[in-house]
């Protein structure tokens, strides 16, 4: 199990390095590219900024549960040149408390889940694949809704930059 979440921990500090050197080298830029890259990040970026700058250890920490906010919250440490050792001791923090409560969870339901796939007489696999066949056409349908708003708006990019900067 220590080598398991030894290897997450560095994983996902390996990640945050990569946002947080992006941040630091490009700046903004490096968050534009990460708004580009996911539909609502670039919303999250500029609601994360007034946040990450009041409390950015609890920031770094609370956004390694949060699927898009990690990475901003990485950008944004390189971009606002926080310290790299308190980022580094910030994000080793989170990414052992995330690690080590998904795969303790991973743990204790294990022999439930297995055993419950036995008893059903489905292969543990074939559950999985089964799972993952329902999640991505939500995901698609999710995504294609969220594009189909936007194009739909009425306001122009001026207007849209304007009401964005009222809150």
């Amino acid at each position: 199990m220590a080598v398991i979440v030894g290897i997450a921990v560095g994983a996902a500090l390996a990640a945050d390095l990569t946002w947080y050197g992006l941040g630091r080298w490009r700046g903004a830029r490096a968050l534009k590219i990460l708004g580009r890259l996911a539909p609502t990040a670039g919303m999250l970026v500029r609601r994360a900024q007034h946040v990450f700058r009041a409390h950015i250890g609890s920031f770094q920490i609370a956004a390694r549960f949060l699927p898009e906010l990690n990475a901003i919250a990485s950008g944004l440490a390189g971009a606002t040149r926080a310290n790299i050792i308190r980022f580094l001791c910030y994000g080793a923090a989170s990414a052992l408390t995330w690690a080590g409560g998904w795969i303790g969870l991973g743990y204790l339901l294990s022999h439930a889940f297995t055993d419950t796939a036995v008893r059903l007489g489905i292969r543990l696999i074939v559950l999985f694949l089964a799972a993952f066949a329902f999640y991505l056409p939500f995901q698609r349908a999710r995504r294609h809704r969220l594009i189909r708003m936007f194009r739909q708006a009425p306001s122009i990019p001026r207007d849209l930059e304007a009401q964005l900067g009222e809150g």
